[in-house]
């Protein structure tokens, strides 16, 4: 076909059928020759007649004003016309007819609404190009059109001219239309009363006071609209005009939800008056870059989502902003709103130019807030006291951030901010999980009031070499692992270090933690360059705790009530262990430490058997015990504290044993310390050496 069908509330089924008198045969559409069309649609269907070649003339009031019959042969027949079909259209039937030609000079009607003066236009293929409506008063009246020319309504109806104006071109007529008028003084635009008048350009309502839910609803050829009265515009009133370009209601309090939406030329909006608009008005207006609400009182969520070309906001007299007000405004780069109190979730999420920030009474802060905004570098919030949960989540270049009155900080909220170096929360009392997680030029934490680190709160900060957490209690699983640049920690009053706590921190060098009383696994595991512990309170070591800890020089424990299997085995570098408080020291605690010199328990010991074994270099054991320790079986074996003495001429003998289950060894120690000491008191002395156990070592027993 040479054209394709226009459709507007068209008939939808295509199809032509001729009957036969006496007999029946059914044509479809892909049975037909080719046919040429080039008029949108049918006025309706009729039904011809035709006993004898020629040129039939229907009725009035069909859309076609004849039909030309060659047939060679014919009989009664019927041809039922219920298509849209083209002047001089050719039909080629196969069977009894010859081409049958229908001349039709307009297209179906189609009805439109046309409330308000104006000049409409129509999309391509309608048959006109401009309607021009001029109706200072008038009531709702209907008008039908079928030609150019200028139409006059009889008396009292209210309308005195319209103007039709056809170009002539390749569609030489006019779609037939009705077309309603609305009076031009209407006071209010009631429900749905445009919606859809695509032909709509221009609104000129000069006494409205307001517009109703849906008001001008898809009219996507309006492009102004001048309301210099209203007052209320309700919701979805504007939604998706997308040519309306700029809007200015001086007198306008009140905006509904939707009004605005998606009207994606829209460059500016000015309401100088009004103080509340509903939720998404302005939603995905892509364009808009000037914003003038001096009264808002509250931004409503979703209010500018996605309007990509704003690039600064000022609210003077806003007090909340709601979720996903600013969201997606990716050229947003200043706010001020300097009443606003509360900033819902995910207001300003992704606004990745927003560098500036002044919200001096904000009191709350809600998840996922600031997320995403890049460029963000500081911020300082005097008044908040609440930080929800992601709230400031990947902003890269935040450095700085104080907030005076905060007592919680939530989970993630400054995930990956990977420029912070130091934030400051003098009143924060807890740290939830991956609050910090990778900021990685977090250098220096002081939070001098907290008392909770979560998990991963500080994981892979690897830039962080000092913390100050002086009224700490409880350090969470992982919290600080992968901080490969922190040195030392000193938290006096933790009680509590959870598993993987400070797990892979490589350059950590000493940790002291007077009262902590319960270590998790793997706490300090792969901290290399770990070289003195001091753990002052009743905690468990238990086994992995420091595994991989090769550099561990020095152990000082305090009321430790248990060293368990495999606690410290294999540290090559520890060489002094003091336990202060009554302790068990399990089987193969401090196996094949092979540094070990001097070990001292300052209360009652009991040492399991193997506790010691290996450990070729210890010579010298204190008990400080008022009474005597006790001992089970031989936790020296293969030690100076042995019951026997090792000397130069048994090396061989032991050596593959010993390589093997210790490691390698320095065979020159066993010619200069075969020989080792245990001191207890001098009371004492007598005692040790007849006591159960230990009178296996009466000749090593030193009386201090």
């Amino acid at each position: 076909m040479a054209n394709k069908f226009y459709e507007e509330r068209a008939v939808q089924k295509i199809a032509d059928a001729i009957r036969r008198k006496g007999g029946r045969a059914v044509y479809k559409i892909g049975e037909m020759a080719e046919a040429i069309l080039n008029l949108p649609d049918l006025l309706k269907s009729a039904t011809l007649s035709a006993y004898d070649n020629g040129t039939y003339t229907p009725s009035e009031g069909y859309t076609f004003t004849e039909v030309n019959v060659d047939v060679g042969v014919l009989s009664v027949q019927s041809i039922t016309f219920s298509s849209a079909a083209d002047n001089h259209e050719t039909w080629l039937c196969p069977m009894v007819w010859n081409p049958v030609t229908v001349s039709i000079p307009m297209a179906q009607p189609l009805t439109s609404a046309f409330y308000v003066n104006g000049t409409y236009s129509a999309p391509s293929g309608y048959g006109y190009s401009r309607v021009s409506v001029n109706a200072p008063t008038v009531s709702l009246r209907d008008l039908r059109i079928s030609a150019n020319g200028s139409y006059s309504a009889s008396s009292g109806i209210g309308y005195t001219n319209l103007a039709v104006d056809v170009p002539m071109g390749p569609e030489p007529s006019i779609i037939e239309r009705t077309i309603h008028t609305y009076s031009g003084s209407a006071r209010i635009v009631g429900e749905m009363a445009f919606t859809e008048c695509i032909g709509l350009n221009e609104v000129s309502l000069p006494s409205c006071t307001a517009v109703s839910y849906g008001g001008f609803q898809s009219c996507s050829y309006l492009y102004h609209a001048w309301l210099p009265s209203c007052e209320q515009i309700g919701a979805n009133a504007f939604r998706h005009c997308y040519r309306l370009s700029e809007i200015e209601y001086p007198l306008c309090t009140t905006v509904g939800s939707g009004a605005f939406e998606g009207c994606s030329r829209l460059r500016s909006v000015a309401f100088q008056s009004c103080t509340t608009i509903g939720e998404g008005a302005f939603l995905n207006c892509i364009t808009l870059k000037d914003v003038d609400l001096p009264a808002l009182l509250e931004v409503a969520p979703g209010l500018f989502q996605s309007c990509a070309r704003i690039s600064s906001i000022s609210f003077p007299e806003c007090t909340a902003v709601g979720a996903s007000a600013f969201e997606d405004c990716n050229l947003l780069s200043g706010v001020w709103i300097p009443k606003c109190e509360t900033i819902g979730p995910y207001a300003f999420h992704n606004c990745t130019l927003l560098s500036s920030a002044v919200l001096t009474s904000c009191k709350t802060i809600q998840h996922n807030a600031f997320e995403g905004c890049e460029m963000l570098s500081s911020i300082t919030m005097l008044s908040c006291t609440e930080i929800e949960s992601s709230a400031f989540k990947g902003c890269t270049e935040l450095s700085y951030a104080y907030f005076p009155r905060v007592v919680t900080i939530r989970s993630s909220t400054f995930y990956h901010c990977d420029m912070m170096r130091n934030p400051s929360f003098p009143s924060c009392e807890r740290i939830n999980a991956n609050a910090f997680e990778g900021c990685s030029n977090l250098t220096t934490i002081n939070f001098p009031s907290c008392t909770y680190v979560g998990i991963e709160t500080f994981a892979d900060c690897i830039g962080l070499s000092s913390i100050y957490l002086s009224a700490c209690a409880s350090i969470n699983t992982s919290a600080f692992r992968g901080c490969t640049s922190l040195i030392t920690i000193s938290i006096p009053v933790c009680t509590s270090i959870s598993s993987h706590a400070f797990e892979g921190c490589t350059k950590l060098y000493s940790i002291n933690f007077q009262n902590v009383t319960s270590l998790g696994v793997y706490a300090f595991s792969g901290c290399t360059s770990l070289r003195y512990v001091t753990l002052g309170g009743a905690a468990h070591i238990i086994s992995s705790t420091f595994d991989g800890c090769t550099s561990l020089y020095s152990i000082s424990l305090g009321n430790c009530p248990r060293v368990s299997l495999d606690a410290f085995k294999k540290m090559p570098a520890l060489t002094y262990v003091n336990i202060s408080g009554s302790c068990s020291v399990y089987a193969t605690a401090f196996r094949s430490c092979s540094m070990i010199s001097v070990v001292s328990f300052r209360s009652y010991v009991y040492l399991s058997t193997g506790a010691f074994d290996y450990c070729v270099r210890l010579s010298r054991l204190y008990l400080y015990y008022s009474g005597v320790c006790g001992i089970s079986g031989s936790p020296f074996d293969l030690t100076p504290l042995s019951s026997y003495t090792l000397r130069v001429e048994c090396w061989s003998s032991y050596w593959n044993y010993v390589n093997s289950s210790m490691g390698s060894y320095d065979p020159e120690w066993w010619s200069y310390s075969t020989t080792g000491s245990i001191y207890v008191p001098a009371s004492l002395l007598t005692a040790y050496k007849y006591a159960t156990g230990w009178s296996a070592f009466s000749s090593k027993f030193v009386a201090m």
